[in-house]
Formats: C-alpha cells, sequence, structure tokens
C-alpha cells in the first residue's frame, strides 16, 4: 500500500480459492476492494483467477463485474484446422 498514493489504483491477479483471505489483507492495509472480476476457460468450468481493484483510502464499496470467458468449446477448429 505505501507505492500508491492516496486515491491511487491497486490491481492483483489472484486464486480465488485465497479470495476471503485476500480481502481481509487489502482492507488491514489500507487498500479498499472496488472491482472483482473471475476468469474461467468456459462456462462449464469453475473460476481460475479472480481480478482485483482496489484503492489506496478508498471508501467501501465493491462491484462485482461479469465473469470473463477466455476459451470456447471448439477453440481447436478455430486454430488448429487439418
Amino acid at each position: 500500500a505505501f507505492l500508491c498514493r492516496t486515491g491511487g489504483s491497486f490491481y492483483i491477479v489472484h486464486k480465488p480459492e485465497r479470495l476471503a483471505e485476500l480481502m481481509c489483507c487489502m482492507s488491514a492495509h489500507g487498500l479498499e476492494p472496488k472491482r472483482l472480476r473471475f476468469v474461467a476457460s468456459s462456462a462449464e468450468n469453475a473460476p481460475s483467477l479472480a481480478l482485483v481493484e482496489a484503492r489506496r483510502g478508498g471508501k467501501a464499496g465493491l462491484s462485482i463485474e461479469p465473469m470473463l470467458f477466455i476459451g470456447s468449446a471448439d477453440w481447436d477448429k478455430v486454430y488448429f484446422r487439418t
């Protein structure tokens, strides 16, 4: 937190399994989580990443963004044509 100015943004990519610990640690060090977005390879899979934006000295309030899907079921058909 000491690397950010007051009101400065801090971004982190983290594992969703440890999200509760991350949020508590950020708040304890003066970083208030503002935006949260999960990333998954497809709609059928569980999220594999959590993207978090925080502000130093920010007020309480967290917005949850829609999930980001980075793969598709026919990925190999599009890029690996035989």
